[in-house]
Order: C-alpha cells, then sequence, then structure tokens
C-alpha cells in the first residue's frame, strides 16, 4: 500500500484526541523508506484538513495524559514554534521549493538533538500541524523597494485614483464584485508592475486599517 493511501485511509476514519491521531500518523511515517518520509509528511501537510472522516476508527493513547503533556509543551512549545516561523520565513525568501522545505523539516522533527523522546517528537509534528502556513507554498517574494522609491510612486500614482480608492473600499455596493471590479480597473490602468504592487499595498493597508477599527468598537462596546 501507498503512504498516500495509507495516510488517507486513516484519515478518513480516525477519530479522537488530535494529539493521538498525530501520534498515530508520526509511527506510520517513520516506519516508511527514509526517502520516502518527507514526501509522505509534504502529502500529509497537504491533505491532513482536506479529508472528512466518518469517525469510525476510534484512537487512543496513554502516551500523553495531561501531566505528559504540560511536561512537553512546556520544554519544547515556545522553542519549536519559533523554529518553525524561521524556517518557513528563510524558505519563502529563499524561493525552496516544497518538496526540499518538507525534507528540512523532517530532518530536523526526527533527529534535532533537543527532541530526547517519540512524545516530543509527535508534539513537534503537532506543532507543525498548527501552523498558519501550513501546508508550506513556495510562492515567491515579490517586489522590493526602497521608501524613497516607494514614495515617488506613490506621487507618479497621484493623490485622485488613492481617493478614489479609498472611496470604493468604503462604499456600501450591494454585491461585492462591485467593489473587486472597480479595483481591478484601477490596478489594471496603472502602467507597469511596480505601480500595481504599491497600489494593491495601499489596498491592503486601508483594508488592514479598517479592520482594525471594526475590532476596537467592538472591545469598546463590552
Amino acid at each position: 500500500m501507498s503512504y498516500e493511501k495509507d495516510i488517507h485511509d486513516f484519515l478518513a476514519h480516525c477519530t479522537g484526541r488530535v494529539i493521538d491521531v498525530i501520534y498515530v500518523l508520526y509511527g506510520k511515517i517513520s516506519a516508511l523508506a527514509e526517502e520516502e518520509q518527507p514526501k509522505a509528511l509534504m502529502y500529509l501537510c497537504d491533505n491532513i484538513f482536506n479529508v472528512d472522516s466518518d469517525n469510525s476508527n476510534m484512537i487512543s493513547s496513554d502516551k500523553f495524559s495531561d501531566e505528559k503533556m504540560e511536561e512537553v509543551v512546556n520544554k519544547i512549545a515556545e522553542k519549536v514554534r519559533a523554529y518553525f516561523q524561521h524556517a518557513i520565513y528563510t524558505a519563502v525568501v529563499g524561493g525552496v521549493e516544497e518538496e526540499e522545505f518538507y525534507s528540512r523539516i523532517w530532518k530536523y522533527i526526527q533527529y534535532d538533538a533537543q527532541f530526547l523522546t517519540t512524545e516530543e517528537r509527535v508534539y513537534a509534528l503537532f506543532l507543525l500541524m498548527n501552523n498558519d502556513h501550513i501546508p508550506y507554498r513556495n510562492i515567491g517574494v515579490g517586489i522590493s523597494m526602497s521608501e524613497e522609491r516607494y514614495s515617488t510612486i506613490v506621487g507618479d500614482i497621484g493623490s485622485t485614483l488613492i481617493e478614489d480608492t479609498r472611496y470604493i473600499l468604503d462604499f456600501n455596493y450591494e454585491q461585492r464584485t462591485q467593489r473587486a471590479s472597480l479595483l481591478v480597473n484601477n490596478l489594471l490602468s496603472l502602467k507597469d508592475s511596480n505601480q500595481q504592487a504599491v497600489y494593491m499595498s495601499i489596498i491592503l493597508e486601508q483594508v488592514k486599517k479598517d479592520l482594525k477599527g471594526k475590532m476596537q468598537k467592538c472591545i469598546d462596546s463590552l
């Protein structure tokens, strides 16, 4: 049986505590031939949240009592989270391909000296599954520019287009495609990718600002 089918079939039937499920999955990956293990990890990360389970296979284990979980969490959680964040950032900005990324991560989980027990390695895998940037994607690094260059391009775009954009974002259209189509028209009217990137950054900053404002209003109303 291929590791893809084995992992998929397990996910399609399992239920129970997440950490116990991850324990079994860790065992399945570790039992594979060495060259297949990173590939199986990549397959798991790509599919763990996409396979619906019928909950017919209850997974239970005495490996992680509440006391054991607390011990493991206190020992490695902070360091492992920091490592994953750094590893993902480094991989993205370095243009690392998916298979190479998971090879590095699996090597870390399996062989890093800080993990003294299987339970600690399983918990590291659990933390990987819970990272917002997993599944990893080699998405590229985008356009970089100095603040001076950025300011120059903002001036080239012009205040009229920027104010129009803020108006579009603030107006309550009946359909979401109306706002989107107007923004796309503005984006495509710009002469090159540098102007388009700066324009998109202005949109994202405005959306972020509006979201923070709405959240603050909710907090103030409590």
